[in-house]
Protein backbone atom coordinates (compact mmCIF):
# COMPACT_ATOMS: atom_id res chain seq x y z
CA UNK A 1 0.00 0.00 0.00
CA UNK A 2 2.78 2.26 0.20
CA UNK A 3 2.24 4.96 -3.11
CA UNK A 4 4.85 7.67 -4.25
CA UNK A 5 3.04 10.41 -6.75
CA UNK A 6 4.74 13.17 -8.63
CA UNK A 7 3.28 16.05 -10.28
CA UNK A 8 4.92 18.46 -12.31
CA UNK A 9 4.01 22.17 -13.09
CA UNK A 10 5.01 25.04 -15.00
CA UNK A 11 8.56 26.57 -14.47
CA UNK A 12 10.34 23.86 -12.75
CA UNK A 13 7.74 23.41 -10.10
CA UNK A 14 7.25 20.11 -8.94
CA UNK A 15 5.83 18.14 -5.97
CA UNK A 16 6.19 14.72 -4.72
CA UNK A 17 3.75 12.91 -2.30
CA UNK A 18 4.41 9.72 -0.23
CA UNK A 19 1.76 7.87 1.66
CA UNK A 20 -0.53 4.58 1.91
CA UNK A 21 -3.01 3.94 -0.72
CA UNK A 22 -6.13 2.42 -0.85
CA UNK A 23 -8.32 0.71 -3.38
CA UNK A 24 -12.08 2.01 -4.28
CA UNK A 25 -14.91 0.41 -5.85
CA UNK A 26 -17.56 2.22 -4.60
CA UNK A 27 -20.03 3.31 -7.40
CA UNK A 28 -20.76 6.69 -5.35
CA UNK A 29 -17.40 7.61 -4.13
CA UNK A 30 -16.56 7.31 -8.23
CA UNK A 31 -19.89 10.23 -9.22
CA UNK A 32 -18.69 12.63 -6.65
CA UNK A 33 -15.39 12.66 -8.32
CA UNK A 34 -16.40 11.90 -11.18
CA UNK A 35 -15.70 15.19 -14.40
CA UNK A 36 -16.52 15.28 -17.95
CA UNK A 37 -13.06 14.69 -18.88
CA UNK A 38 -12.76 10.90 -17.50
CA UNK A 39 -15.72 10.13 -20.12
CA UNK A 40 -12.57 10.53 -23.14
CA UNK A 41 -11.24 7.70 -21.04
CA UNK A 42 -13.67 5.68 -19.55
CA UNK A 43 -16.94 5.55 -22.27
CA UNK A 44 -18.89 3.63 -19.85
CA UNK A 45 -18.91 5.95 -17.35
CA UNK A 46 -18.72 4.89 -13.66
CA UNK A 47 -20.32 1.63 -14.73
CA UNK A 48 -16.85 0.70 -16.90
CA UNK A 49 -16.13 -3.08 -15.82
CA UNK A 50 -13.03 -3.00 -13.53
CA UNK A 51 -13.02 0.78 -12.80
CA UNK A 52 -11.39 1.20 -9.26
CA UNK A 53 -10.29 4.94 -7.64
CA UNK A 54 -7.12 4.94 -5.55
CA UNK A 55 -7.47 7.23 -2.14
CA UNK A 56 -4.20 7.91 -1.11
CA UNK A 57 -2.92 9.41 2.25
CA UNK A 58 -0.20 11.44 2.35
CA UNK A 59 2.06 11.44 4.89
CA UNK A 60 4.90 12.90 3.37
CA UNK A 61 4.62 15.87 0.95
CA UNK A 62 8.13 17.93 -0.62
CA UNK A 63 8.26 20.06 -2.61
CA UNK A 64 10.59 22.28 -5.02
CA UNK A 65 10.59 25.25 -8.06
CA UNK A 66 14.29 25.12 -8.62
CA UNK A 67 15.44 27.32 -6.51
CA UNK A 68 13.61 27.07 -3.22
CA UNK A 69 12.15 23.83 -1.70
CA UNK A 70 10.84 22.27 1.65
CA UNK A 71 8.88 18.84 3.38
CA UNK A 72 5.76 18.22 5.24
CA UNK A 73 5.39 15.18 6.96
CA UNK A 74 1.53 14.48 7.89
Amino acid sequence: PNVSLAFQGDDMFMVAVQGKAEIMRDKAAFEDHWNPDLDDWFEDGVDTEGLVMIKVSAERVHYWDGEENGEVKL
